[in-house]
């Protein structure tokens, strides 16, 4: 996924941090970015969530801040499960990430931000985000886990990279 930062803001379980770098390792974004990491990259449960991902905890880069890891992104799209204040429209990740690889001139990379296990981006955070992208939950516990949501949000970058791809032709028959 050329041209794609994962952007995880202040991460605090070593657990999620290692299983994210694992999906790196899937699905190739560009880089891992990470905004003050409250645990350790080089934690022993980061690594052993990462198994093949090691190497994406190894050349993560760090920021003090989220503008600062977005500053390089012509688009920008924040996961947010957010309800309770929605000045701002939520988009199914479909909607949102369509949006977010659409070319255009300029900078190539564009960024997916995630927030913190525990409280989620602050709205000042919200607001360097082109979009906001909600991902459909049971509407009892709208909260997932940050591995989970990157894992839901890279697949579907993943589908919509494969939708638009050529189809290959098939090689006429030799005589």
């Amino acid at each position: 996924m050329t041209g794609l930062a994962v952007v995880l803001v202040e991460t605090a379980g070593p657990l999620n941090l290692g299983s994210v770098a694992r999906l790196c390792a899937n699905y190739e974004p560009s880089c891992l970015r990470l905004v003050n990491p409250r645990c350790e990259l080089d934690d022993p449960l980061a690594h052993l969530m990462a198994v093949h991902g090691r190497p994406w905890l190894g050349k993560a880069e760090t920021y003090g801040d989220l503008a600062a890891a977005v500053a390089d992104c012509r688009r920008v799209v924040a996961c947010s499960g957010r309800i309770e204040n929605q000045e701002r429209p939520h988009h199914s990740p479909k909607e949102a990430l369509e949006w977010l690889l659409e070319p255009q001139g300029g900078p190539s990379q564009v960024a997916l931000v995630f927030g913190r296990e525990d409280h989620g981006l602050h709205n000042n955070e919200l607001l360097l985000a082109g979009r906001l992208l909600r991902i459909p939950t049971a509407p009892t516990y709208g909260s997932l886990n940050l591995s989970h949501a990157v894992a839901i949000c890279l697949a579907e970058i993943q589908q919509l990279h494969q939708a638009h791809a050529p189809t290959p032709q098939a090689s006429p028959l030799a005589p």
